[in-house]
């Protein structure tokens, strides 16, 4: 008898396990980062000693552009040249002003599946921190573009 008043509870859970979340519309964007980070200086190029460090769920990772950098795994960084294209930061070349000239901008894609905490340093400024929370719309993650503009103290 007790078995009996439980099926409809037990038939009502099969049936909501059985359901799948809807999936996300076909316009949907191909896979891509969660943020774009870009990092330049208010008054002139970005020291060539810039460090990127990213705390996010997965762990944490920090892109220098003066060392050799761990394998990316989330955090993926380009160097652009004052009067150049951007450059690949992890294609052999070294940063200074023979091959590249002043940096005018890093550029960081952050695929972290949610949120990060960036923190900014470079010689002659003082460190920025930054909360980035992952934006979301119909399709999952959305790309959200944020720029940090280093600025020396007055």
């Amino acid at each position: 008898m007790r078995l009996v008043s439980l099926l409809p509870t037990l038939l009502g859970c099969s049936l909501l396990a059985s359901c799948s979340p809807a999936s996300p519309p076909e316009d949907c964007p191909p896979p891509h980062p969660t943020f774009r980070l870009t990092v330049t200086c208010l008054d002139g190029p970005v020291p060539a000693d810039v460090a990127i460090r990213v705390v996010y769920g997965g762990g944490v990772e920090e892109f220098r552009a003066l060392h050799e950098a761990d394998p990316a795994k989330s955090v993926f960084c380009r160097l652009q040249y004052v009067g150049s294209d951007v450059l690949d930061a992890a294609a052999d070349v070294d940063t200074d002003a023979s091959v590249g000239g002043e940096i005018s901008a890093v550029v960081c894609e952050l695929w972290t599946d949610g949120p990060a905490s960036v923190r900014v340093q470079a010689s002659g400024y003082p460190p920025v921190d930054r909360e980035l929370a992952a934006e979301r719309d119909d399709c999952g993650l959305k790309l959200t573009e944020t720029a940090i503009a280093l600025e020396r103290p007055d």
